[in-house]
Parts: structure tokens; C-alpha cells; sequence
């Protein structure tokens, strides 16, 4: 046996060097600070008192520290490892054997140092409590543990992967794992023992335990999950998705486009995206969660649940959220988020009738409603507004927004700015109010209603068709707008007040079928003497006038002393209270197809007038030439150019008199005061019309 003393001929209690060759030799280094090196052969190394360094060489070494903090390195062959007193670290270099380690009293560490190439290692406890670690690829091993604190796995480098089992009542309370560059695989699911883990380069997957574990992703594209526990976990640079799982945890996602999640049951957790563009995705329940989004006194983003099991997100920096509600009737109330750096939020209700209010924020909203029959609202940002399936409530706010009903009845509003609306499949109402901007509106398949109410002070209202065939709504003075619609069946129009205009014109191959309009108090006129599409007017109190069109049209004058005009088409004429004139006139000679017979529906004598044109009634130049008769054959004979028949209440140009027949002329209005065929129609008289030129 060849040793090396340093110094003296023998070993001190001072700080002694020895080296062994390649036999089997017996070393032990005293008091002092020893380095004691093994050789080829089976070695025994004993440190003894002091920090010492002992390294076995090749061979099947028995090493000892002895007290003091020592470091025991095995080296080649299938050592035993015993630290003795202190805090001892106890490394296994790659291409080591299956070593046997005690860490005894005092903290210490089994340092593990991989090939570099891609290890698979493995921690667990046996049948006999002790910590066992295992390699299961390239050249296998295992390290039999006897006690230990800490456990220190460094990869090297390679696609590295650590699976830390459960370790309870192993001693070991501690695991760091340092996978060095590679994508690194890293899964602790399985045990409570706390984690300090650091992926390195490469795309790592860490996985936290029970416990308390710091996971650093370190550079590249990583997933780290928290598990259980109150964890801190670090993306590093790169795009990172982390999930902190159960336990109150800290995220920081360094560097790049990070997605910070939450799933329910999930803690209170502390969120920093940091640089880049990091997204705080929340997954809720799916019973129905109560959420809220708002920002504190120190500009921070704060999410809360508010129900079934609240929890609080504190969120340092993030430019996104994005909230799945997973069904449930879910609610959503986001608040001013003014300098936290969010410029989005996203929302998913999915099933459920859910409700989303955003009144409050600037922040731009895309939300979804999914199935169910959702109330969706955004803000003064530009939103977008899907209802899914359900008969859904969109409000727009302020903005430029996109909204789109979805499948089911849907009620769209799309508040200030100039929004576009899609109604999708569904009866929907399209709403545009006083304030509104210029909307492009489809209502796409069912029948869509778009409803427009105007200022309440006089509105100028046109309704025509532009040369690509879409339905164009224009107000013409106050504010004035414009709505585009490419498909709709029915337009209704509200004045609200005021002296209001409605001018309607040519409509054919739009789609527009009906067109319904109410003017309210004031002196109103509907104008729809252009279009053949069937028109509802509503004059409202105020002395109105309701001119309608070549379709069949309902004129209701309400209160006031209106002018009633029905055009062509078969018409009903309601003139409500006050003195009412019904008007007949085509603009040329009497024809049937240009006239229509019109109802009349509340004639009264008192104060009632109808008028006759002479343009249209060729011919009749004074009362004397209207003749009450009996019933409709006696008017067939009449010699009035203009007979009523009392037992009917038709109304007919006979322009025949006498001779049999009606000659051109023809029945053009029907008195009905009750609509009721079993009632007697009202006694008229030649003083109840009037005749102009």
C-alpha cells in the first residue's frame, strides 16, 4: 500500500492529505480537516472529527465521515456511504455504482449528478422506509438511503426526467432537481415532500407534489403545475403555461407570452406575467360562479369569486383574461382596469343562463354566452358579444362592437358607437336607440324585427333601399346615423315625441316585409306613399298624418285630428278621438287595383269627415250626389254617384247610376265601426263626406 501523508510521516489531528493506489486500504484521517482519496481496490475511508472530503476511487469503498461537515464522494464501484455527525453531502457522480448512503445525524444531502445525455430517475420509499433512487435507463442504479434531508438531482443536460414518489418517513424533507438544458420531465404528484425544481434551456414539464415547491422553468417554452401546497412557480424566459393547482401560490411568468391558469378549487393566488404577453386564464366551477374583476388601491387586478368557495387573485401583471364560467348560471362583473395593464378580457359561460356586466370598464370584452339564455354587457371599449344558443340579451356600451346572437330569440342593443349586429339563427330584435351610432345589422335566418326609437323631439326618418339591395334606415337631422341592414323582415320605428317624419320608400328584395311606426305626442307624419310594403302606423296624440302605400296597410291616428290616407291596397283606418279625415284618392281616375277597399273602423258622425278627390271620383262635384241606400243590390241601381249601403256599410263609386252595375267603378271602402258581422252598420249621411279638388 502506497499513502501519501501531507504532512508529517503518519496521520494528525491536524488537516491530513492521503492517497491510496490500487489495493485495498484502511484510511482514517483523525481530527482535522482530511481529503482522503481511494484507489482501485475495496478502500475503507474514515474521516473522522473535522469537514472532510473522502472520495472512494474504484472499488467497493466503505466511507465515513466521522464528524464534522463532510463531503463523501463514492466514485466507481457499489460503495457504502455513512456521513456520520454534521451536515454531510453525499454525491454520486455519473458512472458511480449502486451505493448504500446513512446521512446519520445532522442535515445532509445525496448530491446526484446525471449523464448529461438524458437520465430517467426515479425516488421512492421501500418496503422498509428507507428512500430509494433509481436510474432506469443508459446504465441503470440504485441508491439505498438510509437517512437523508435532501435530495440534489442534477440532470446534466438531455430530455432528463424525475419521478418523485412518496417519500413519508424517509427523513427526506426536502427534493431540489436542476434538469440543465433539454425538455425535462419533472413529476412530484405523487408525493408531499417539498420541491425546489429548475427545468434549465428547454422545453421542461415540472410538476409540484402536496407540498410546498418552488418550481423555476427556466428558459423555453414550460408547463409547470403546483400541485397541492403554497408554491412559487417561475416560467423564466419563454412562453410558459403554469398552473398553480391547489394551496395559496405565486406565479411569475418571466420573459415571453405566458398563460398563468386557475382551475376550480385552486387557492388565492399572487400573479405576475412580467414581460411579454401573459394571459391569467380561469376556469370556474361549472354550478353557476359569481365572479368579479376590478382593481384595488395600488392599481393591482383583482378577480374574486364571490361564491361557493370565494378565493381572491392578485394579479401584479397580465394582459389578458380569459374566464370559463363551465356551466351553471355564471356571473361576471368587470370594473374599471385603468393602469393594471389588462387590455382584454374574454368570457365563456358555456351552458347556463349567464350574465356578464361590463358596464363599468373601458377594457375591451370578447365574450361567449354559449348554451342558455345569457344577459351579455360590455363597456366603453370595442367588444365583442356572442349569445351562442338560448334566447340571449346583448348590450354593446360604448364602442365598436361585434354582436351576434347566436341560435334562439335574441334581443341585441348595440348601444353608442357604430357596431355591427348578426342575429344569427331566431326571431331576433336588432334595437338601435336614441345616441346610438351607424350599425351594420343582419338578422340572418327566423324573423328579425329592427327596432329604431328615436330622440323625442323630432325625428326626420327614411327608409329606402341602396343599389346593392340592403335596407338603408337614415335619421336626416339631429344626430344623424345610418343603419345598413342586409336581412330583416320587419321594421319598427318609434319617434318618441316630437313632430316626427317617416319617409318609406321602394323596399322590394330587401326583405323588409312589414314596416311599423308609432310617432307619439307631437304632429306626426308617416309618409309610405313609395313602398308596397304593408305599413302599421300609429300616429299618437297630436294632429297627425298616415299616408300609406300600394300594400295593405293599418293607419291608427290615435288622439288629435289626423289625416288618413290608405293608397292602394286594402287598408284598415282607425282615426281615434277627435275630428278625423279619412281620404281617398289614387292621383288618376278611379281603378279598383289602384284604390283597394279600405276599413274603416271608427267612423264618427260628430266629428269624422270622409274625403273624396274629384281626381280619382270623376265626376262628382256635390254632396246631392251621394245617396244612402238600403243594402248592396239597391246600390247597384242607384242614381248617386257615391252610394253607402246602410245594410253592408260598403261604400261604392257607381258610376252607372241607374243602369245596372257600378260600370268602372266599384266597391272601395267598407264602414265597420265594431268589426262585428252581427251588428248593425253606422247611419251615414251626404254630410258626412267632403268633397275636393
Amino acid at each position: 500500500m502506497a499513502i501519501n501523508w501531507i504532512p508529517g510521516p503518519g496521520p494528525t489531528n491536524g488537516a491530513d492529505t492521503g492517497t491510496s493506489d490500487a489495493a485495498s486500504d484502511n484510511f482514517s484521517g483523525l481530527d482535522g480537516n482530511d481529503t482522503l482519496t481511494g484507489g482501485a481496490g475495496n478502500d475503507t475511508l474514515n474521516g473522522s472529527a473535522g469537514n472532510d472530503l473522502l472520495r472512494g476511487g474504484d472499488g467497493i469503498d466503505w466511507l465515513f465521515g466521522g464528524d464534522g461537515n463532510d463531503t463523501v464522494v463514492g466514485d466507481r464501484g457499489n460503495d457504502t456511504f455513512s456521513g456520520g455527525n454534521g451536515n454531510d453531502r453525499l454525491i454520486w457522480n455519473n458512472g458511480d455504482g449502486s451505493d448504500r448512503i446513512s446521512g446519520n445525524a445532522g442535515y445532509d444531502v445525496v448530491e446526484v449528478n446525471g449523464a448529461g445525455v438524458g437520465d430517467n430517475f426515479r425516488l421512492q420509499k421501500d418496503a422498509q422506509g428507507k428512500a430509494i433512487f433509481d436510474r432506469l435507463n443508459l446504465v441503470p442504479f440504485t441508491l439505498t438511503v438510509d437517512s437523508a434531508e435532501r435530495f440534489e438531482i442534477n440532470g446534466g443536460g438531455g430530455d432528463d426526467i424525475l419521478d418523485v414518489n412518496d417519500l413519508t418517513g424517509t427523513g427526506v424533507n426536502a427534493v431540489w432537481f436542476n434538469g440543465g438544458a433539454g425538455n425535462d420531465l419533472l413529476d412530484a404528484s405523487g408525493t408531499s415532500t417539498p420541491l425546489t425544481a429548475s427545468g434549465g434551456d428547454g422545453n421542461d414539464t415540472l410538476t409540484g407534489g402536496t407540498g410546498n415547491d418552488t418550481l423555476n422553468g427556466g428558459a423555453g417554452n414550460d408547463l409547470l403545475r403546483g400541485g397541492d401546497g403554497i408554491d412559487w412557480l417561475s416560467g423564466g424566459d419563454g412562453n410558459d403555461t403554469i398552473l398553480g393547482n391547489r394551496g395559496n401560490d405565486t406565479f411569475s411568468g418571466g420573459n415571453g407570452n405566458d398563460r398563468l391558469i386557475w382551475n376550480n378549487g385552486d387557492g388565492s393566488d399572487k400573479i405576475s406575467g412580467n414581460a411579454g404577453y401573459d394571459v391569467v386564464e380561469v376556469n370556474g366551477a361549472g354550478v353557476g360562479d359569481n365572479f368579479r374583476l376590478q382593481k384595488d388601491a395600488q392599481g393591482k387586478a383583482i378577480f374574486d369569486r364571490l361564491n361557493l368557495v370565494p378565493f381572491t387573485l392578485t394579479v401584479d401583471s397580465a394582459e389578458r383574461f380569459e374566464i370559463n364560467g363551465g356551466g351553471g348560471d355564471d356571473i361576471l362583473d368587470v370594473n374599471d382596469l385603468t393602469g393594471t395593464g389588462v387590455n382584454a378580457v374574454w368570457f365563456s359561460g358555456g351552458a347556463g343562463n349567464d350574465l356578464l356586466d361590463a358596464s363599468g370598464t373601458s377594457t375591451p370584452l370578447t365574450a361567449s354566452g354559449g348554451d342558455g339564455n345569457d344577459t351579455l354587457t360590455g363597456g366603453t371599449g370595442n367588444d365583442t358579444l356572442n349569445g351562442g344558443a338560448g334566447n340571449d340579451l346583448l348590450r354593446g356600451g360604448d364602442g365598436i362592437d361585434w354582436l351576434s346572437g347566436g341560435d334562439g330569440n335574441d334581443t341585441i342593443l348595440g348601444n353608442r358607437g357604430n357596431d355591427t349586429f348578426s342575429g344569427g339563427n331566431g326571431n331576433d330584435r336588432l334595437i338601435w336607440n336614441n345616441g346610438d351610432g351607424s350599425d351594420k345589422i343582419s338578422g340572418n335566418a327566423g324573423y328579425d324585427v329592427v327596432e329604431v326609437n328615436g330622440a323625442g323631439v323630432g325625428d326626420n326618418f327614411r327608409l329606402q333601399k341602396d343599389a346593392q339591395g340592403k335596407a338603408i334606415f337614415d335619421r336626416l337631422n339631429l344626430v344623424p346615423f345610418t343603419l345598413t341592414v342586409d336581412s330583416a323582415e320587419r321594421f319598427e320605428i318609434n319617434g318618441g315625441g316630437g313632430d316626427d317624419i317617416l319617409d318609406v320608400n321602394n323596399l322590394t328584395g330587401t326583405g323588409v316585409n312589414a314596416v311599423w311606426f308609432s310617432g307619439g305626442a307631437g304632429n306626426d307624419l308617416l309618409d309610405g306613399t313609395g313602398t308596397a310594403t304593408p305599413l302599421t302606423g300609429f300616429g299618437g296624440e297630436g294632429n297627425d298624418r298616415l299616408y300609406g302605400g300600394t300594400g295593405n296597410d293599418s293607419l291608427y291616428g290615435d288622439a288629435g285630428n289626423d289625416i288618413l290616407i290608405g293608397g292602394k291596397g286594402n287598408d284598415i283606418l282607425t282615426g281615434g278621438g277627435a275630428s278625423d279625415r279619412f281620404v281617398f284618392n289614387s292621383g288618376a281616375p278611379f281603378n279598383t287595383a289602384a284604390l283597394g277597399v279600405d276599413t274603416i273602423t271608427d267612423f264618427s258622425r260628430t266629428s269624422d269627415k270622409i274625403v273624396l278627390d274629384q281626381t280619382t271620383f270623376v265626376g262628382l262635384n256635390n254632396l246631392s250626389q251621394i245617396k244612402i241606400v238600403a243594402n248592396d243590390a239597391a246600390a247597384a241601381t242607384s242614381s248617386g254617384l257615391i252610394t253607402y249601403s246602410l245594410g253592408t256599410g260598403n261604400l261604392f263609386f257607381n258610376q252607372n247610376l241607374t243602369s245596372p252595375g257600378f260600370g268602372t267603378g266599384s266597391l272601395f271602402a267598407k264602414i265597420d265601426n265594431d268589426n262585428n258581422p252581427f251588428t248593425v252598420p253606422p247611419v251615414l249621411a251626404a254630410t258626412d263626406f267632403e268633397i275636393v279638388a
